[in-house]
């Protein structure tokens, strides 16, 4: 008797299936390509970091992205749905020092911002406190 194991297969407990989407978080982003639309809605996220840019506090509930691209690399970040924000912080900390570009990418106003370090981090965030929302992102 000839025994085949398919090519997907993985050991008990360890099917591909089981496993838990990313939080979402500091600790554990999204990841994030050029080109790449997500959906998401930071309703029920936590609210952790806080950042000032384009002169909007951004202290809502976020969803947080890892972008691993090349130091140097120029990149739109675009909010094609939701009342939500997204910008592009180089640490994901809880204060960040500063946004790059200091904008905001808002519904109908993309930014575009050169990348300082590897990986850099997409927020998608609030100005109005423990608020959240639906939203799409787009990076390109």
């Amino acid at each position: 008797m000839l025994c085949v194991v398919p090519v997907d297969a993985s050991p008990d407990g360890m099917d591909g299936m089981d496993a838990q989407p990313p939080a979402l978080t500091c600790d554990d982003p999204g990841p994030i390509a050029l080109g790449d639309t997500v959906m998401g809605n930071t309703s029920a996220a936590m609210s952790f970091v806080s950042a000032t840019c384009g002169g909007f506090s951004n202290v809502g509930r976020e969803h947080i992205y890892k972008l691993d691209v090349p130091i140097g690399t120029q990149i739109m970040v675009t909010m094609p749905m939701g009342a939500q924000a997204a910008y592009v912080i180089n640490q994901c900390e809880q204060f960040p020092s500063s946004c790059l570009g200091n904008a905001r990418a808002v519904m109908g106003a993309g930014i575009t911002v050169t990348t300082a370090v590897r990986p850099s981090f997409i927020v998608v965030d609030n100005a109005t406190a423990n608020a959240g929302g639906p939203y799409t992102l787009h990076v390109q």
